[in-house]
């Protein structure tokens, strides 16, 4: 979420205002945008913040045990129940809970879902009575909920729920201008300082980066790793250097010359297979 680009002072504005509401929040933006951290981060300004905050990536949990990890289980629910278990409902009592990739669930357990959102109360699996839950509930999808529900995966009651106030997070293409602080930032995780040449400067910046901040943050992972004294456009990754999914917009082509845009080109080409 670190960013001075338009998109991302909107973005934090945006979060600053739905902080302070009780309502859900659905946060949509295509994979490895920061969804994540922009959940934790409504979580932390909101009065909640001492609160518990709980995240479930719907993805990547079997259907049969979604309902079990939503909402909980009683010994002997099934088979392997050994004792009785919360679920992240439970978990979040008082905080706020974070389900990532949403639109995952199974038509089964949406329902349920929806069930517990218009009672505030949960019933674990193999439970006889309901408990009451009190939490915030954040959602987070790649996908188009509404072309979701017009297709018939997504249940329509259960989206009018969730999307209630929804933000938007930029890709990280349409916010370049924030490769190089994010970068810095990356790497002073790691412990080590990043120095790229200007060549390799200009190739981070000129690639659309289609896994996003995710991606963005892996390379500079593997660029540490090298503990070069200055990375050059030769270190980077393959795509990286050959511009593989270069964005259209890239480069700031208005007020170019044909030949300047070209010669560019040659120059990148050239670097990145050696000269040859």
């Amino acid at each position: 979420m670190i960013g001075n680009t338009p998109s991302m002072r909107q973005a934090w504005k945006r979060l600053r205002q739905v902080a302070g509401l009780e309502i859900p929040v659905l946060l949509s933006g295509e994979t490895g945008t920061g969804k994540s951290a922009a959940a934790k981060a409504i979580h932390t300004l909101s009065a909640r913040r001492d609160g518990p905050f709980e995240s479930l990536n719907c993805a990547s949990i079997p259907a049969n045990l979604a309902e079990s990890q939503l909402f909980g289980h009683v010994q002997g629910a099934f088979t392997g129940a050994t004792q009785d278990r919360k679920g992240v409902f439970e978990l979040a009592d008082g905080g706020t809970i974070f389900l990532d990739e949403i639109a995952e669930l199974d038509n089964q357990t949406q329902a349920k879902l929806l069930e517990v959102l218009e009672s505030a109360h949960v019933r674990p699996v193999g439970a006889e009575r309901d408990r009451p839950v009190n939490c915030r509930l954040i959602t987070a999808t790649h996908r188009d909920l509404r072309r979701e529900v017009a297709e018939g995966r997504f249940r329509e009651d259960l989206y009018y729920r969730l999307d209630v106030l929804r933000i938007d997070v930029p890709p990280l293409r349409l916010r370049l201008e924030d490769v190089p602080i994010l970068a810095e930032h990356f790497a002073s995780q790691e412990g080590r300082p990043l120095r790229l040449t200007p060549r390799a400067l200009h190739l981070l910046v000129s690639y659309s980066w289609p896994g996003n901040v995710r991606e963005l943050r892996n390379e500079v992972r593997r660029l540490c790793a090298l503990d070069a004294r200055e990375i050059s456009a030769q270190q980077l990754s393959p795509e990286v250097r050959a511009g593989r999914g270069v964005s259209k917009a890239t480069g700031n082509l208005a007020g170019k010359t044909l030949a300047e845009v070209e010669r560019e080109l040659v120059q990148s080409a050239l670097e990145a297979t050696d000269g040859n």
